[in-house]
């Protein structure tokens, strides 16, 4: 399963996320962060399984690779995956 800009999920006013390798590439994850530009409007723009790990893709920044969520059927554990990210940014944007 595949979202796009249709599903997108606006993120307001966050400006760093975690930084993931391209996904074409078949070298490690690097884990590092970037930053964007700050209170801009961020959407998801695909997400997909790598190595059994949900990766979130948005659009104008990198990537945010969140725990393994692999019971149950892909469509749900991406979804479940994506809910996660989406409550864990918003969690840091509060703190911060």
């Amino acid at each position: 399963m595949h979202l796009t800009e249709r599903h997108a999920v606006p993120l307001r006013g966050f400006d760093t996320v975690w930084l993931a390798r391209d996904p074409s590439k078949t070298a490690p994850i690097r884990r590092q962060f970037t930053a964007a530009r700050p209170f801009t409007d961020i959407y998801v723009k695909n997400i997909y399984l790598n190595d059994r790990k949900p990766v979130v893709i948005f659009s104008n920044v990198a990537s945010i690779i969140p725990q393994t969520y692999l019971d149950g059927d892909k469509q749900g554990q991406i979804r479940r995956a994506a809910e996660v990210i989406v409550a864990l940014l918003d969690a840091k944007m509060l703190i911060e």
